[in-house]
C-alpha cells in the first residue's frame, strides 16, 4: 500500500500500522457485546454503533476475524503530495 501511494505521487510523512490495536478493539467490542447479552442489557445510547447503523454488529465482527487473519490491516497514515514540476496558473476575477 505504502509503495503504491508512493508511485501515486504522495510523500508519506507519517505511517503507523494499527492493525494490532484494530484487533485488541475488536476483541473488546466482542467481550462488551457478550456481556450485554448476557445480562440482557441494550447498547449503550451512543457509540460508533449510531454511525454504522443496524449491521454493525456484523461489519465489526468480520473487520476483526479480517484483521485476526491478516487478511486486512489498518493504518494511520499523514501523506503530502509532491511538489509538482508544472505551474500553477491563478487567475483572479
Amino acid at each position: 500500500m505504502r509503495r503504491t501511494l508512493e508511485q501515486a505521487g504522495f510523500r508519506v510523512v507519517d505511517w503507523k500500522d494499527r492493525s494490532e490495536a484494530g484487533i485488541s478493539w475488536s476483541a473488546e467490542q466482542r467481550r462488551a457485546r457478550a456481556a450485554a447479552q448476557a445480562t440482557g442489557g441494550a447498547s449503550p445510547p451512543l457509540g460508533l454503533h449510531i454511525a454504522m447503523g443496524p449491521d454493525f454488529p456484523r461489519l465489526s465482527a468480520n473487520l476483526g476475524r479480517n484483521l485476526s487473519e491478516r487478511r486486512v490491516g489498518l493504518i494511520q497514515a499523514v501523506l503530502a503530495t509532491r511538489p509538482s514540476s508544472r505551474a500553477l496558473i491563478c487567475s483572479a476575477r
